[in-house]
Formats: C-alpha cells, sequence, structure tokens
C-alpha cells in the first residue's frame, strides 16, 4: 500500500544514531593538548628564552627598539581589517598609557602622567570590556575616541600647568581612615577578634 502525499516523511531510524548520541565524536586527546600550548606556549618560551640566556640579550636590545611599534602596527591592522572596535580603542589606551609618561616635560609632570595612567587605564579598559563593539569610525566610535582625547587633554593641561596638586588628587586614598582602623592586622592570629579596631588590638 502506498503511503499517502498528504503524511508527513518519517526517514527510517539509522543505526549510526545512537552511536553518536552515547558516544559523542571529540578531538582526539593530543589535539587538545596542542591547542592548550600554540602559539601562547611558544611566545612564553620564547620570551623566557630571550631574558634568561646571555647569548640573546643583545638581539632582545636591539630588537626593543622597533618592536614596540611594530607589535602596535600590527594589532592596528588586524583590528581594522576584522572591524574590531573595542581592540583598537584597547591599543590606543595602552599606547596613550607606555608612551604618555614618556612625553612629559618635567618630571613632576611624568609623574601625574604616570599616577593617572594607573588610575584611568583600567577603568577605561573595564568600561571597553563592558561596552558592545560599535565599530570604529561609527557615532558610538566617535564618542570614545572623543573620551579618549579629552583625557588625554586634561592630563596634559594638568601636567604644565599644576602638576603637584594634580597629582596629589590621583594619589589620594580611596579608602577612609575610619575604614581602614577597622580592617584587621597581618597578625591577627595573636590579637584575638579580626572585627576589633586594629589599633586597639595591636598597640598602635
Amino acid at each position: 500500500m502506498l503511503p499517502s502525499p498528504t503524511a508527513p516523511y518519517r526517514p527510517l531510524p539509522s543505526p549510526t544514531v545512537g552511536f553518536y548520541r552515547f558516544y559523542p565524536v571529540t578531538r582526539p586527546v593530543w589535539r587538545q593538548a596542542i591547542a592548550l600550548i600554540l602559539p601562547e606556549g611558544l611566545i612564553l618560551l620564547a620570551t623566557v628564552l630571550l631574558v634568561r640566556l646571555d647569548s640573546l640579550r643583545d638581539t632582545l636590545v636591539s630588537l626593543a627598539t622597533f618592536y614596540p611599534g611594530a607589535v602596535f602596527a600590527t594589532a592596528v591592522f588586524l583590528a581594522m581589517r576584522f572591524r574590531r572596535g573595542r581592540l583598537m580603542f584597547s591599543l590606543v589606551a595602552l599606547a596613550l598609557a607606555a608612551w604618555g609618561p614618556l612625553a612629559a616635560g618635567t618630571p613632576a609632570g611624568q609623574h601625574l602622567a604616570f599616577d593617572a595612567v594607573a588610575v584611568l587605564l583600567p577603568l577605561n579598559l573595564l568600561a571597553l570590556s563592558l561596552l558592545s563593539d560599535r565599530g570604529i569610525l561609527t557615532p558610538a566610535g566617535i564618542l570614545r575616541w572623543g573620551a579618549l582625547l579629552v583625557q588625554t587633554l586634561v592630563i596634559a593641561t594638568l601636567s604644565s600647568a599644576a602638576p603637584a596638586k594634580a597629582d596629589a588628587v590621583f594619589r589620594a586614598s580611596v579608602l577612609s581612615g575610619a575604614l581602614m582602623a577597622r580592617a584587621p592586622c597581618s597578625s591577627c592570629w595573636r590579637c584575638g577578634s579580626p572585627w576589633a579596631p586594629a589599633a586597639a588590638r595591636c598597640g598602635r
């Protein structure tokens, strides 16, 4: 008897379906191990060899002059090629953090730039990681370019106008003295309750 043309098509069960259901196909163990090692493991090994071996130190010194610029240019090219806005802005933030303190004219300005980088760079990277990738030259990308430019101009202006006062702001502690006084001391094993005031427990 021929099946009705309106009846749904039900393929015959294959004997291999149940096999792959209970024994899923995975990559071999050696391929998984290679995926964990390459390429990060080779890069780490090469770095250790360049630092530790005396015969390679001259090569390392010669590479150190142009290596950061070459890496930055390559990463910028890849970010533009694959349209990765967050990668581009992260690279620019890292470049400003690396070369910004060196561009300051006076030692006080360099100290200010260094302290500003220590505060602003983690905040910028955190913001870029939380925001979605909206492109490089899009309206959202232009706003991010503007945010980086404003921060750079503010730090440059402060480093030339009043570096000492601005540096005091970046060096200010975000934790109050009362909060730190309640913190347990390093030798709390002989001080009793960890929530007692640290000065009273340790005689400070």
